[in-house]
Parts: structure tokens; sequence; C-alpha cells
């Protein structure tokens, strides 16, 4: 994960458990949980698709998409992208864009999370 928001900037590395979740509305999940997450900056500040958690889901929309099933602060928003191979998913790609508030407070950002498999050892 790497992001920002307004002067501050984050990186993030480690591993996720990445599961089949069950379903929403008869729409197939997605789910993982963040694994010792090492982050170079800020990461409250910053990483509000987990929102002091570790876990985060995606679901399977009725139009072959996939969206994210955790409701974001403010006006938050992620474009979520999902790479099938040999019928599993093989990554999750998210573009996030952040605008927190308006006004005199106001604050901008954007973060890109990227989940690639690797084979069970």
């Amino acid at each position: 994960m790497s992001g920002n928001l307004d002067d501050q900037s984050l990186r993030c590395t480690g591993s996720a458990r990445v599961t089949a979740s069950g379903e929403r509305g008869g729409d197939q999940c997605i789910g993982w949980a963040l694994v010792d997450p090492q982050c170079k900056g800020d990461r409250k500040s910053v990483d509000w698709l987990h929102e002091n958690k570790d876990t985060g889901r995606i679901c399977a929309t009725q139009n072959n998409g996939w969206d994210l099933a955790t409701r974001l602060p403010g006006r938050a928003f992620c474009d979520v992208k999902v790479t099938v191979k040999n019928g599993t998913p093989a990554s999750i790609s998210l573009s996030c864009t952040w605008q927190c508030r308006g006004g005199a407070d106001a604050c901008a950002g954007e973060a890109t999370y990227q989940f690639t498999t690797s084979p069970k050892r």
C-alpha cells in the first residue's frame, strides 16, 4: 500500500490472509486480514480503508465488477480490480481517493492497495 493525505505519505508492506468470505445478497465476496504490516509514515492518518482494523472485504457485483464492502468515511471512494487466473483471484488492486472534510479543514489524498497471491509453502 502506498498513499498520501495532504503532506503525509505512507508506504506499507507485508502479507495478508485472503479468503472467500461468504456472500452478500447472493454475491461472492473476498476478505483479507493483514498480517503484521510494516509501515513508514502515520498509518492511522492515511489508511482509511482499514480504519484501525486489519481486515477488509470486496464483493462481486451483478455487472461482473467488484466493490468494497466497507463503508468509507467522508467522500472517499475506491475503484476495485480483480485479476482471475485459473478460476482463482490472482491479484486485487484498489485505487482510492480521499476527500475527508470541507471548508477550512479540507484534506485530500489517494492510496493504492495491491494484494497478490503467492504459492502456499
